[in-house]
């Protein structure tokens, strides 16, 4: 006679899988959503991959490097924003249309 498969404990209803926080996250004191990748910053801002590339490289455009990867702090991008660099940056890439 074979012994009854015991299973596992099921997650209460509503919840799914929980994330850890990260060690970093609480450490810097920065919510996830101050958090923001490439992609994010290009829909934010309204550019092109290209020009988040030149921005970073030539401009100073604020962000960290996790990796491989870029990251870049919400509020830290809209105070280069509002900097006045930012439109002598314009002018020198020729970003404007």
């Amino acid at each position: 006679m074979r012994p009854a498969a015991i299973a596992a404990p099921e997650p209460p209803a509503g919840h799914g899988k929980v994330r850890k926080p990260r060690r970093s996250d609480a450490a810097a004191g920065v919510s996830e959503k101050e958090i923001l990748t490439g992609k994010d910053v290009q829909q934010f801002l309204g550019i092109s991959r290209t020009t988040l590339w030149k921005l970073r490289k030539k401009q100073g455009f604020p962000y960290s490097k996790v990796g491989r990867e870029y990251r870049y702090l919400k509020s830290e991008v809209i105070a280069w924003l509002h900097d006045s660099k930012y439109r002598e940056s314009q002018t020198m890439l020729d970003l404007r249309k």
